[in-house]
Order: C-alpha cells, then structure tokens, then sequence
C-alpha cells in the first residue's frame, strides 16, 4: 500500500488508525514523500491513498498502473469519478453550528473568516439555511483576499493598509448585537476573533460565544479561553478511507464520493455559556457551568453570588426559560453526553465528573431526558460517526 504526503492533515489520529490497519492487514506503508517522482525499481502498488488532486503527475502515474486509489480531500473534483475522494460534509458544519448555538439561547449569529477559503460557501450554506429554519438572524465578514504579494489584485499592503483591514473588522465586531454566537471558518481565524474580542473589552463567551471549524487541540486548548469546535471527523474519514480502498482491491465497486458528517463539537469554554442578557443571571448560569463536577444546590448558587434563592428563582424563571433546578441538571446531563461519545469510562466513573453521587440516579435522569439508557446511547453515536453519508 502506498500513502501520498499531505494536505488532509495526517496527525497522530489518522495516523495511528492508517498504521494500525495496515498491520492487520499486512500492508507495507510507503510515504511517496520521500521517494522520487517515479516509481521505477518499486513493486507495483497494492493500493493508494492519497490526498493530492487526482491530475497531480504521481497521481496520474499510480492511475496509468491501474494502482486502486481512493483520495482524502476538502472539496469535490472533475476527476472524482476516477478516483473515489472521502471528504467533509462542510455544509453540515454550518448546521450544526446554528443548532449548537441556537440550544444555548443565541439568536444573533455571525460568521467570520477569509474570502479566500474554499470552504467558506459550503459552510456558508449551512449556517444560512439552518439559521432560517431556527429563526435566527445571521450576519457574515469574510476578510480580503491574499494572494502571493497581492490583497485583490493590489500590490502587498503595507503596515498602515493592515491596520485599516483590522480597524474594519473590529468595527464590525464591535457593532453586533450581543450577545453573538460567531462562527470561525477555522481555528486560526477563532483565534484571530478571540484576540480581537480581548482587544475591545468583549468577553468571551459572555458577549461573543465562539465557535470554530477544525478543532486542532494545539489551537483550540492553547487560547485564553479554549476554543469549543467542530470536529470534521478526520479520524473517521481515515477509517472509511481505508475500508473503500480495501474493497477496490478486492474488485469491488464504491460510491465516487463519501461525505463525513463532523461526529462531534468538542465544547470548550468559549462557547460554555447560555444567552442571557440579566447579568446576575448570567453569572448563576456561569457558576453553575464552572462546577460540574461538584454536587451543588440552588441554595449553594444563591449563596455564592449572595442573593437570596427567591429572587435568583424569580430573575430566572424571568428571564431564562427554565429554573435553577432544571438547568443544573439538564447541563450536567449534557456534559454526560458528551463524556459518553468521547471517552470509554464506565458510568460509574463519570458520574461525580458531573456532580451526581448515584450512578443509577444518573441513570433515571439519562433515559428521561434521551429517551434512551446511556450505553445506547455510546453505541448510537459511535455508529453514525462511522456511517456517513454517501453520494454516487
């Protein structure tokens, strides 16, 4: 087998999944890196995975062998019908970006990111269309392109042109209804909203909730405030990769394109926060996210910020659409949720991580609010991240 070096990002996760089938399967991996642009004095390959376009020359060569290839990619291609591609679903991304802000009460969105990105309509669509179907209002800033030693076609800006860029998007940040959920087309442009946040005195998530697509953990957990993101599941497309090119090996037919729904947002802190405008409110909601793991009541809320329970009960129930009780535990069901799709402890384990002493407690609040037991629940989700959806 035969592996190409990279624009899919090959990190330690898709990395170790590669390595770990090809033992099982008792491929030998070979890195065209770091061989010479033919494949002379080489056997044949069995197969390829790739992650150039199809018409790059080694491509073109692998293809004239008649050498089985399937392609990690970003985005469609002529020549897909060639060459099976695994790719994002990008246009899922920007649904589930509504839907993960629209659940913590955001009903101003905005999207921000480069021009340039290739990705940007694909998401685009998704944030749009979702934003509609869920009522809420959605507003967009795509910086300008650079391309080489051009902005646009223009010469390379000087240091003065990069200010006025910055001042017109901090501009535009600063004169959005808050609070905002703003979706970053990467992990790089999160970090770029996050400085500017900081740079203008908004907090993170309190006034701009933010929420990235990518979730490169040297990123994301390395700011401030982490930065919560859309995992677009490279991971899972390895695996599926892998499976399509096994069964061209065999003679098999396979689908020409393979999309990868994002199996998970990973929630960080910078979006660990509900839309509430009533400050002491906002920071009861805050209070309670902060403590999780510990087994705290609406009296131990009330005494903290030191207000009496009756008024912080009313002020919720005022201007938030549940009380204190509920919200506690419905955000410590959700944080179990979570623990279930990304880590394999057992529930007995995770059952203090979110502030519930009885394991079967925790059990009866799980099915009544999911509907179904916890276990289901871990194998459910671990099912749809690797079933993805398919077009031919």
């Amino acid at each position: 087998m035969l592996s190409t070096k990279t624009s899919f990002d090959l990190d330690d996760g898709p990395f170790e999944v590669l390595v770990e089938h090809a033992r099982a399967r008792g491929w030998r991996l070979l890195n065209m890196g770091f061989i010479e642009d033919t494949l002379s004095g080489e056997p044949k390959p069995t197969g390829a995975l790739i992650t150039h376009l199809p018409t790059v020359p080694k491509v073109i060569r692998l293809r004239k062998l008649g050498c089985p290839i399937v392609r990690l990619g970003r985005l469609e291609h002529p020549e897909d019908t060639a060459v099976p591609v695994v790719l994002p679903d990008f246009t899922q991304a920007g649904r589930m970006a509504v839907d993960h802000f629209a659940e913590r009460g955001f009903h101003d969105l905005a999207m921000f990111g480069h021009r340039a990105m290739d990705i940007v309509p694909l998401i685009e669509t998704g944030l749009v269309e979702q934003a509609h179907a869920r009522g809420c209002r959605c507003e967009q800033y795509l910086i300008k392109t650079i391309e080489g030693n051009r902005i646009d076609g223009e010469a390379a800006p000087s240091c003065s042109r990069l200010q006025s860029r910055n001042a017109k998007f901090i501009d535009w940040l600063s004169a959005l209804p808050k609070p905002v959920g703003l979706l970053a087309c990467s992990d790089h442009y999160a970090n770029i909203a996050s400085m500017m946040c900081k740079r203008l005195g908004l907090s993170v998530p309190e006034d701009v909730a933010l929420l990235s697509v990518g979730n490169h953990r040297s990123t994301c957990e390395m700011m401030s405030e982490p930065i919560s993101a859309i995992d677009l599941g490279r991971t899972e497309a390895m695996r599926v990769a892998i499976d399509l090119l096994e069964r061209l090996i065999e003679g098999k037919t396979v689908p020409t394109r393979t999309y990868i729904s994002p199996p998970r947002i990973e929630t960080r802190r910078s979006t660990d926060i509900l839309a509430v405008e009533h400050p002491l409110v906002a920071r009861a909601i805050r209070y309670i996210w902060d403590r999780l793991d510990h087994d705290i009541s609406v009296d131990d809320v009330a005494a903290a910020l030191r207000t009496p329970r009756y008024k912080l009960e009313r002020l919720f129930r005022k201007h938030y659409s549940r009380g204190m009780h509920a919200e506690l535990r419905r955000v410590r069901l959700e944080r179990f949720a979570q623990l279930l799709r990304t880590t394999n402890k057992p529930v007995s384990e995770l059952a203090p991580l979110v502030g519930f002493k009885s394991p079967n407690f925790l059990h009866g609040s799980f099915c009544k609010e999911y509907g179904t037991t916890p276990r289901q629940y871990r194998i459910k989700s671990r099912q749809t991240a690797s079933h993805p959806l398919t077009i031919s």
